[in-house]
């Protein structure tokens, strides 16, 4: 390997890192090997070569482009979906096994629409010739959109037929005429797969005033990811409420896609009116995908089920995306360890018939495990707790629920459960948009849990490190990181999971002599740093003398002894190149030049001067010898 310092990410970029500060790579102008583990840098004959390190979470690589298509659409003479004087808001939706894959924007009031062009990913549409099928709706605001036909093809069919009339039929009335689309031009392009996350420009209108005659709404959304056949919501996100509006616009809002689990993942939207007492009104809810908020300018009912059984109930409002813009995941979360929070509360039950309740909190997990009960408050229905910590990796994970239990504490007899709050560690960790939360005890309220503080506390990826993944992320770490090489680090062996990996012919770690393996560290067998035991290291011919009461196991002879020293400095089990490590010999010569003789039986560490030895250098540079000094030591 060359010398520190020798490494320049502008002459061989490579996808996993430039290494730590100090460390080095290939020779200037040669890459690094390709993506296939660490194969080339462990030559069957050196089975201790070290594998290159990490530094910290490696940059992004850039995820490949998809083939796609873009259509440009118009239809005329549609029928009039509307009622007698009304026309129709025709839209396109394009399907491909039943899911839904693109949509185009809805255009009011028209029966001559001409569409903003739309693309369909070739892989969706499973490929050129899978099977899609094209159709067209009139919306309606009460979320049941009417058919007005539409018909099966291919992509590549769909390329025949551009510049042609298609006439739009209704599969169950064969005969009838439903108008005519028109393709008027399809394009080959490619685009980028699914972001990591989305940013979203969201404005409601229409919405029901909740704050009395004279008043308005102070409307907020949360988003829940959903599982349909266990029939629960998962937290992803909520918005801040907007005050006193019945068209609030929230910007910034952004959602993971693996929150979302993936693109076509179920959602549900639910639309809330704030209220001080933590007891939130219920305005509606829209279900949608990821996948279709990102289509252009679309726009969704709010439908409130309980009042869809009125027949002249249309919605509750409408939700416009104004903008939904490609953006990075937040990364933040992976790397959070303990959470320190602060809780108070106002207005809880008396449970005590004598003087007032004497009230503490008991944290719970999913599963009914207690993380943490906190200090009894006496006498006091506003109690404010203190400080407390709460490991995540306790918590299971983000979107986990969460109990916290507020009891009254009795000396005399079992003490009375106040209410719960049930939320999760995500949500806490917005807190900010809503720090109170209502206590329930049934249907009955009994005061407010509020969180006054909240701190947390992350652990950042060291350099020479693979990052530590966040455990509430671990069941979905290939979606996390997909782009960062987390397919490298599970192909790594476990030894070198969790410490830095020295190199070969890299400067070793402070306190390291030159050249060594760590005396205490993983091999690359994952067992003890060093060579192997009973082997002993070679006096002569270059190699490092063995230690007077030497912490590494003995090396075999050196077999380049008689030839000389390769003219790339040692052979490929990674030792240092001549004159280039503090410690190292230059060609030809049997000791170590500035350092003690073989003889004295060891080697003196990088960070500690001996009599008569110039100073090392810093990692990265080279050890520049002056020309009499090395007169002398020859």
């Amino acid at each position: 390997m060359p010398p520190p310092g020798a490494y320049s990410s502008q002459q061989a970029p490579y996808p996993y890192y430039p290494p730590a500060p100090g460390q080095g790579g290939p020779p200037p102008g040669q890459p690094y090997p390709p993506m296939q583990g660490y194969s080339s840098y462990m030559p069957p004959q050196n089975p201790y070569m070290m594998p290159p390190p990490m530094s910290g979470l490696p940059p992004a690589m850039p995820k490949p482009m998809r083939p796609a298509v873009r259509l440009h659409m118009q239809a005329s003479k549609l029928p009039r979906m509307d009622g007698m004087f009304g026309r129709a808001d025709p839209f396109v939706a394009v399907a491909h096994d039943g899911k839904l894959i693109a949509k185009s924007e809805i255009i009011r009031n028209t029966l001559s629409p001409d569409w903003r062009p739309f693309v369909i990913p070739v892989e969706d549409a499973g490929g050129m010739d899978g099977r899609i099928e094209v159709r067209l709706y009139d919306y309606d605001d009460d979320g049941t959109d009417d058919y007005i036909g539409g018909f099966a093809t291919t992509l590549n069919e769909m390329r025949e037929k551009e510049g042609k009339d298609i006439h739009i039929k209704d599969p169950k009335k064969p005969k009838s005429k439903r108008g005519i689309l028109k393709l008027t031009k399809m394009e080959t392009i490619e685009v980028p797969p699914p972001a990591d996350a989305y940013e979203f420009t969201l404005r409601a209108k229409g919405l029901p005033k909740m704050d009395g005659f004279f008043g308005k709404a102070d409307p907020f959304i949360i988003f829940s990811s959903v599982d349909d056949e266990k029939n629960t919501l998962e937290y992803i996100t909520k918005t801040e409420y907007k005050k006193q509006t019945l068209e609030p616009t929230w910007h910034g809002v952004k959602v993971n896609t693996f929150d979302c689990k993936g693109i076509d993942g179920p959602l549900l939207l639910r639309v809330y009116d704030y209220d001080d007492d933590g007891v939130h009104d219920y305005i509606g809810e829209i279900r949608t995908t990821l996948r279709e908020l990102t289509q252009d300018n679309q726009l969704l009912p709010i439908r409130n089920p309980e009042k869809a059984v009125n027949p002249s109930y249309k919605n509750s409002g409408t939700l416009f995306v104004d903008n939904a813009d490609r953006s990075t995941k937040e990364l933040d979360y992976l790397y959070i360890t303990t959470v320190h929070i602060k809780f108070s509360a106002k207005k809880l039950a008396n449970m005590d018939f004598l003087g007032k309740s004497d009230p503490y909190f008991v944290v719970k997990t999913k599963n009914g495990e207690s993380l943490f009960k906190s200090e009894i408050i006496k006498n006091n229905l506003s109690p404010s707790w203190e400080i407390f910590d709460l490991k995540v990796f306790d918590a299971g994970k983000l979107s986990d629920k969460l109990t916290i239990e507020i009891w009254d504490s009795d000396s005399k007899s079992e003490d009375d459960r106040i209410g719960i709050v049930e939320t999760c560690m995500k949500e806490l960790l917005e807190w900010k948009r809503n720090p109170e939360f209502c206590v329930f005890e049934g249907k009955k309220k009994r005061g407010l849990l509020i969180v006054d503080k909240l701190e947390t506390v992350t652990v950042p990826p060291q350099p020479g490190m693979p990052p530590m993944l966040n455990p509430a992320y671990s069941d979905r770490a290939a979606e996390i990181a997909p782009s960062h090489a987390a397919a490298a680090y599970s192909s790594m062996p476990p030894a070198y999971m969790h410490m830095p990996m020295p190199m070969g012919g890299m400067a070793p770690p402070p306190g390291f002599a030159p050249g060594y393996p760590p005396p205490g560290g993983m091999g690359a067998m994952g067992g003890p740093g060093g060579m192997p035991p009973g082997q002993a290291y070679a006096s002569g011919g270059g190699y490092p003398p063995a230690f007077a009461a030497s912490p590494y196991p003995p090396q075999m002879a050196n077999p380049y002894a008689s030839q000389g020293y390769p003219s790339q400095g040692y052979p490929s089990q990674g030792y240092p190149p001549p004159q280039q490590y503090p410690g190292s010999p230059p060609p030809g010569q049997g000791q170590y030049p500035g350092s003690p003789s073989p003889a004295q039986g060891h080697v003196p560490h990088m960070n500690q001067q001996q009599p008569g030895q110039p100073q090392h250098p810093a990692p990265g540079q080279l050890q520049q010898q002056p020309q009499q000094q090395q007169q002398q030591q020859q």
